[in-house]
């Protein structure tokens, strides 16, 4: 009996300690958090942050852990966070030293705090509005319905109505 009970509390410190790390969003708890940082790091459009939150919705339900992988022709891709970050592209995994999009750990985008996954989306598309250019990863990527779901392809700044 003792040592099902202890086998019981170290299970739940275990789920409790991995589940504090991480969190499923409200649709509303996003749009509220990218239209903040937007408004800080110069204003990107309604149409654009419908996107985003489209992109969270269908990809990751919200959950800022997410972690998948991905295989397009040869190469194996794994995605990080509500946003479902390239490991190629935007963030760089452990002893990994070479530039990517946002210079960030992938694993910094599996935690609770989504202003950095936020700040880093931002950057992305403000880089490919300024440049007119999108990234040859990114565009391998584009072509993968799973990653790009059709749903968000013609979704509007009434995507962005919260229901309370």
């Amino acid at each position: 009996m003792k040592m099902e009970r202890l086998v019981l509390v170290v299970l739940l410190l275990v789920l409790g300690c991995g589940l504090a790390h991480s969190r499923i969003l409200t649709k509303c708890e996003l749009i509220n958090l990218i239209r903040n940082q937007a408004q800080q790091e110069q204003k990107i459009g309604n149409i654009t942050i419908a996107k985003m939150v489209c992109h969270a919705e269908k990809l990751t339900g919200f959950d800022t852990s997410t972690l998948e992988e991905m295989t397009v022709g040869q190469k194996t891709w794994k995605l990080y966070g509500i946003f479902q970050f390239s490991n190629h592209m935007t963030c760089k995994e452990p002893g990994n030293h070479r530039r990517t999009t946002c210079d960030n750990l992938c694993s910094d985008f599996l935690d609770d705090d989504v202003e950095d996954d936020i700040a880093c989306a931002i950057k992305i598309i403000k880089s490919i509005l300024l440049t007119g250019k999108t990234p040859d990863d990114l565009l391998e990527l584009i072509k993968e319905d799973k990653y790009f779901p059709q749903d968000c392809k013609d979704v509007t700044p009434d995507y962005l109505i919260c229901e309370i």
